[in-house]
């Protein structure tokens, strides 16, 4: 018998426990698993004896594993990414009193936490023995686990046997599984590293960025790579952008940063996934804009869009994927119009529109000094906000303000517009025209009084 010291004092990882080290084992068991396929990883638990077995067949250990360190994994793509990783959880079952004994090759380990003359605390130590017969195994068997402890384990560990069920749903999409029925349950590689609220959906990653500790370093990630993954999801099958639907309308963790996902992506996929996304939406809704308050379904129905009423999560992901916003709707709205009055055919209009359009040409010439004005024309707008429009070097004002008792709003507009001559909004042309021509406006409606033409008058 021999007995070697390990320079881990028995406050290291003080949050480590049972649970802890078992991940640890178990996971490096699987790696040795997906690394060579002949050194099969059994794992076996006794309810009676509470007693937890693992063994990697055809696996022995060099001593120097046990340095810190020192690693026996051969690549990058391993769950285990760090040496110390074995040694930890030797130190967290012997601290949490789980009495254990390894088996490897010719040998015996038992673990335990000694007094160390050298260093003047307690350390974890090994005492070695040698079996009669050899092993050509490692095999780690661990006491006192509860049948609690094995059902929490077997839930945390995708890759036993029982874990997941033949009959639970999964869902395949790239590298990666989604996890219907265990919302906010987050795995690497069949090991679970966090419970995230409000995700609807579990999900088992390829390769997530982990701390020592197996936990989740980055949330910002873990949204990305969700997103990713429901992108991706989109183009595979209808049923998949139906769930994808069914998180939008409840505001799921799962959906955050999917508009962004779409929106950015290029190539072919992104007018998949953007193809997918519309014809959903379309099919339901028809040529619809998504709105998220009832103000905004108002200015939808006053330009005569037709609208419904969502969750902001699902008006994002809708707007990144169709283009059809309400601001683009309005905007196209704001510059058309159904129908417009010329000079050459403005007798066709109402007659107190014809009357006041005379008025409303006696003002330009004052507006702009007796001289030629621009042409002006009077139309019906698609928008209901929309008080007047300057393109081609023409004046066109809403017919709605013509309909009015008082000249005010229409003579502002007209201003407003002849101004445009001048430059775009809030250009310095059209600022300093605007102004002078809303004074000679202003003056205008003074010097006229209540002589704006009324729908009596005009009969």
């Amino acid at each position: 018998m021999s007995v070697f010291e390990i320079s881990i004092t028995r406050s290291y990882v003080p949050n480590w426990g049972l649970l802890d080290a078992c991940r640890e084992l178990l996971q490096n068991a699987q790696d040795e698993v997906e690394a060579n396929p002949d050194h099969p990883m059994r794992v076996r638990y006794s309810a009676r004896q509470q007693r937890l077995t693992i063994t990697s067949e055809g696996v022995v250990l060099d001593r120097a594993v046990l340095l810190l360190g020192q690693t026996s994994k051969r690549g990058t793509g391993a769950r285990g990414i760090f040496g110390e990783g074995l040694d930890l959880a030797l130190l967290a079952l012997v601290r949490a009193q789980h009495p254990l004994r390894i088996e490897n090759g010719m040998e015996s380990w038992i673990p335990d936490l000694r007094y160390s003359e050298a260093w003047g605390q307690q350390v974890l130590v090994i005492e070695t023995r040698r079996l009669q017969t050899p092993r050509n195994h490692f095999m780690v068997q661990i006491d006192a686990v509860s049948q609690e402890d094995w059902d929490t384990i077997v839930s945390r560990t995708l890759f036993l046997p029982g874990s997941l069920p033949r009959d639970e749903p999964v869902i395949a999409v790239g590298e990666h599984k989604v996890l219907p029925a265990r919302p906010g349950r987050v795995y690497v590689r069949g090991i679970w590293v966090a419970d995230v609220p409000n995700l609807s959906c579990g999900y088992d990653l390829a390769h997530a960025e982990i701390d020592r500790d197996r936990r989740l370093i980055d949330p910002w990630r873990l949204r990305d790579t969700v997103a990713e993954i429901w992108a991706n999801a989109a183009m595979a099958s209808r049923e998949n952008v139906d769930r994808i639907w069914e998180m939008l309308r409840i505001n799921a963790e799962d959906t955050r940063g999917l508009a962004t996902k779409i929106q950015y992506s290029y190539g072919a996929n992104a007018t998949r996934i953007k193809n997918a996304v519309t014809e959903a939406w379309t099919e339901q809704h028809g040529d619809s804009v998504p709105v998220t308050s009832t103000q905004e379904a108002e200015r939808a129905d006053a330009a005569g869009i037709p609208a419904v009423l969502t969750t902001p999560a699902e008006a994002e992901v809708v707007n990144a994927a169709t283009g059809r916003t309400l601001a683009i709707k309005l905007a196209e709205k704001a510059t058309t119009y159904s129908r417009k009055w010329g000079v050459e055919d403005l007798t066709a209009a109402p007659a107190h529109i014809r009357t006041r359009w005379a008025t409303v040409c006696e003002i330009a010439h004052v507006i702009v000094g007796g001289r030629t004005p621009l042409p002006i024309s009077i139309a019906e707008m698609h928008s209901a906000y929309t008080m007047g429009l300057f393109t081609g070097g023409e004046v066109i004002l809403a017919d709605h303000l013509l309909s009015r008792d008082t000249p005010g709003e229409a003579l502002i507009t007209l201003a407003h517009e002849m101004a445009h001559a001048y430059g775009g909004d809030l250009s310095l042309g059209h600022m300093a025209a605007g102004e002078m021509y809303t004074a000679r406006v202003i003056d205008y409606i003074v010097a006229m009084g209540a002589n704006w033409p009324q729908p009596e008058a005009a009969a």
